[in-house]
């Protein structure tokens, strides 16, 4: 019975053995380094693959960042050189999937998106000092290309902007306004372009209009030679003395000089 039970031991620890021995089971300790000695990457493979925590490092030898994998998908948490966290997601193989966020320098979460296989997909955030309770900008992706409402805001919670997308390009209306939450440009885009009447806005309430067509305005011209027209009236103040005309006197130049 002691024979027998020895002998089955034995055969036990020859299938272990061969098992190990075929890799299939034990992982391999595997590291890289930079030419400064610093380490660049460690973690375990099997059968070629990363399993468990794959660590790389910056060649200052801070940490870059912890891929956790588990079968063809992983967790990842990325730093900066200065080893604070830059982002953290999830991957499908080598595609971004679910919610990813990015951190600002000093530690804060300032902007969220979301992955479908590896394309940007539904709502997109981007955050101020805050944090999550004060949303900067608001977008929307489809296949990893910008579309619909796009809506950004002062700090202070006032819409700055909102534009429309399509396919990734300007399209559709578009207003932007003053701190002051009065408007200060209105108008509408075609394929990424200016097009129609835009109408400009200042503090006072004035405004102006301009006319464009495949993001050219119409009468550029005129408003070239407007714009020339302010630039040289600037050039010269009428309501300062020519220096010329008291050379005999420099004293009472001085005098009209404010």
């Amino acid at each position: 019975m002691m024979k027998k039970e020895i002998l089955t031991i034995l055969l036990a620890c020859l299938a272990m053995a061969g098992s190990f021995a075929s890799g299939e089971t034990r992982p391999e300790w595997r590291t890289k380094s930079y030419p400064n000695g610093q380490p660049r990457m460690e973690g375990y493979f099997l059968n070629g693959k990363p399993v468990g925590d794959l660590k790389r490092y910056h060649e200052n030898g801070k940490l870059q960042s912890v891929q956790t994998f588990d079968g063809d998908n992983s967790t990842v948490e990325i730093y900066g050189g200065d080893g604070v966290l830059v982002a953290k997601g999830a991957y499908k193989g080598i595609k971004r999937v679910g919610l990813w966020e990015y951190y600002a320098s000093t530690g804060e979460l300032f902007m969220t998106e979301n992955y479908v296989d590896g394309k940007r997909q539904g709502e997109s955030l981007k955050y101020g000092p805050k944090g999550k309770s004060q949303v900067m900008d608001r977008m929307n992706y489809v296949d990893d290309l910008l579309e619909g409402v796009r809506v950004q805001y002062y700090d202070y919670g006032n819409k700055m902007a909102e534009y429309h997308y399509k396919n990734g390009l300007l399209n559709g209306a578009y207003v932007s306004f003053l701190d002051s939450g009065e408007k200060e440009e209105e108008g509408a885009y075609k394929n990424g372009k200016k097009d129609g009447v835009w109408t400009y806005y200042d503090y006072e309430g004035t405004f102006r209009q301009i006319e464009y067509k495949d993001g050219k305005a119409v009468n550029q011209q005129q408003l070239d030679k407007e714009l020339q027209q302010q630039l040289d009236a600037n050039d010269v103040d009428p309501k300062l003395p020519d220096p010329e005309d008291y050379l005999s006197n420099p004293d009472e130049l001085m005098q009209l000089i404010p």
